[in-house]
């Protein structure tokens, strides 16, 4: 993807109008978003990062804060963030401890930051042992948000943004369900949708509290599967899909969620190519990983089930519960993936075709 200069300009004349008293600009881009040459002078510093998971890291933190300062950063300066969600946890978590916090815009250049990392102020880097579990709330001062950025995205990566779109639909807006499954979806109006289903539970609770756990709906197990996996087996949508049809499975054998709704959204996920016939860790083996996410609460856990689409339900579940219910699921997504050959005590009796 390539920023125009023009594009660029616009950037410029926004902070020239509504943040005059700037100092210095520090952009740091993806390095999948190509910088039209004429736009690079003395009055800019462009920092160009390649985009892994692995590289929300302290390490490169470190090098951030070097380049910052080295850059004559200072309380005034803002830093403009271009690119995925990876970019924009790093480079909003820069900006929150940078001189204790300088302002920041984002501008996110994939469907998955569009709809989902761009919107909250949740910054954030992992560690060894968990994803985003160092982070702060530091609001960007604008998110400028441009579908035509989409249009170089690879199918995969797009449809990573889709399992983040299929969750809003769950917890808020069948709607949003029914667009997906037209031949043509309305992209523009499904992120308008998106955004705005976030925005209402970051409204109700900005730090994360209470209500907005209901957005982490398939998050638990996504995130584990992404660390399991070193990030390289699944992107963050795919894992999340995984996430959420163990939350929906769940939701089917504890809350009555109607099967039929199940299927449809397996059929949606499918449909994207969102669910992988990977082979699913151990519950002995995943519920380690789950143990050190940080929704975790002592012995319990903060899970999102649903008794029907719309209406969800945030809890409280002992690990021990979470294990179990996950050993029925493993066993059935096993055998839907034909990943398990002894006779299975329980099965996900949903055909693998969309």
């Amino acid at each position: 993807m390539v920023i125009s200069s023009s594009w660029q300009k616009d950037i410029i004349d926004l902070l020239g109008t509504v943040e005059p008293k700037a100092t210095k600009l520090f952009f740091l881009i993806d390095s999948k978003v190509k910088i039209a040459p004429d736009w690079i002078n003395v009055d800019k510093k462009f920092y160009i990062i390649d985009v892994f998971e692995n590289n929300k890291s302290i390490d490169s933190l470190i090098k951030l804060y070097d380049e910052c300062e080295g850059s004559g950063l200072d309380r005034d300066s803002i830093i403009v963030v271009v690119g995925g969600g990876v970019v924009g946890d790093l480079g909003g978590f820069l900006a929150s401890t940078l001189f204790r916090g300088i302002r920041w815009i984002n501008i996110p250049t994939t469907l998955l930051s569009q709809v989902d990392s761009s919107v909250g102020g949740k910054t954030g880097i992992n560690s060894f042992f968990s994803k985003n579990a160092i982070g702060t709330f530091w609001f960007p001062v604008y998110t400028i948000i441009d579908s035509s950025f989409l249009k170089t995205l690879s199918k995969r990566d797009f449809n990573s943004g889709v399992a983040e779109i299929i969750k809003y639909g769950l917890i808020d807006d069948e709607k949003i369900l029914t667009e997906l499954e037209e031949f043509e979806p309305n992209l523009s109006l499904l992120i308008e949708k998106s955004v705005l289903v976030k925005k209402q539970f970051i409204e109700k609770d900005p730090f994360d509290a209470g209500e907005r756990g209901i957005l982490n709906l398939g998050h638990t197990l996504g995130h584990a599967l992404e660390r399991y996996f070193d990030y390289k087996e699944l992107t963050h949508g795919e894992a999340i899909a995984t996430g959420i049809l163990f939350s929906l499975y769940f939701s089917h054998k504890k809350f009555g969620f109607c099967f039929k709704d199940l299927v449809r959204i397996y059929k949606l996920f499918l449909r994207f190519n969102l669910i992988k016939h990977i082979k699913l860790p151990t519950p002995e083996r995943i519920v380690v990983l789950v143990e050190r996410d940080k929704k975790r609460r002592g012995l319990f856990i903060k899970e999102i089930f649903l008794r029907s689409i719309g209406k969800p339900i945030l809890m409280e579940i002992s690990t021990e519960e979470w294990q179990l219910a996950y050993s029925t699921f493993f066993t059935a997504f096993s055998r839907l993936c034909g990943n398990l050959t002894i006779s299975p005590t329980d099965t996900l009796p949903i055909e693998n075709q969309p």
